[in-house]
């Protein structure tokens, strides 16, 4: 089994140059465009699955639209 990790693409803190931490903030464009770029390269993925937030879910769901996949969500994984 291989496992990919995808981070989230550019928030809009990250623009802006704020740290935000764990602050839920929303993806910029750009992080939308990452999102579409990373569904791309992941084809072959059988599974997705995504910490709660905001950010983390329009990354996996725009990877799973992509590849015709439902997402499981899991609270328990976050940054470290």
């Amino acid at each position: 089994m291989i496992l990919y990790f995808v981070r989230h693409g550019e928030s809009e803190g990250n623009r802006l140059r704020i740290a935000t931490g764990w602050t839920d903030v929303p993806l910029s464009a750009r992080g939308e465009e990452q999102a579409r770029a990373a569904a791309e390269k992941l084809k072959e993925v059988q599974v997705l699955m995504a910490q709660g937030d905001e950010r983390a879910v329009k990354v996996y769901e725009s990877i799973g639209v992509y590849l015709g996949h439902t997402l499981a969500l899991y609270a328990m994984f976050y940054d470290i």
